[in-house]
């Protein structure tokens, strides 16, 4: 793994940890090398209002690997199967509102075959859209385009994996290529 970052939640009131998670996400990329953003929008009670861009992912299931939860999260927030390309780093951040501590393992993978979605009851809720954009466009709305506590925390965990997974995609695809 390239990157190995640990953040705080700058954001909320620390109150301790209750839960540890393992989550794997991903910089998924299509055919044309754009890469998958989940833009969330909504509101609850434990982060207020929210309105970011997010990188698919989510939590390891009992027994399952972390490639094999990649593969199964992508499926299910972007409807695609994918072959994993490479391991791009891990993030580990702080959800202070929910006593949550992640561990965000981190996949460059390439979409394959579209089979369709399955959200969850909060992703039906909260996922708003799914986007392909090209990286450096990714990579100009976490700069531009993270409003409220949340998606600052989201920002400061993903914006620096997305300019690692730029240079992976140039060192693979050819900077003309992305």
């Amino acid at each position: 793994m390239k990157i190995k970052n640990h953040l705080k939640d700058t954001e909320y009131e620390f109150m301790g940890i209750k839960e540890v998670r393992e989550i794997a996400r991903s910089v998924m990329i299509n055919e044309k090398n754009e890469v998958a953003l989940l833009k969330i929008k909504g509101e609850d009670e434990d982060f207020g209002k929210r309105e970011y861009y997010e990188l698919p992912g989510g939590g390891v299931e009992e027994g399952e690997t972390l490639k094999e939860t990649v593969k199964r999260e992508m499926q299910e927030e972007t409807g695609y199967e994918v072959e994993v390309i490479a391991p791009i780093g891990k993030v580990i951040d702080y959800y202070n509102a929910i006593y949550r501590e992640n561990h965000n393992h981190y996949f460059l993978t390439k979409a394959i075959k579209y089979v369709g979605t399955n959200y969850t009851d909060l992703e039906k809720r909260l996922v708003a859209t799914l986007i392909f954009v090209k990286i450096d466009k990714a990579i100009e709305l976490y700069e531009n385009e993270m409003y409220y506590k949340i998606g600052k925390l989201v920002q400061n965990r993903e914006l620096p994996i997305l300019k690692l997974a730029k240079e992976m995609m140039e060192e693979i695809y050819g900077s003309q290529n992305i």
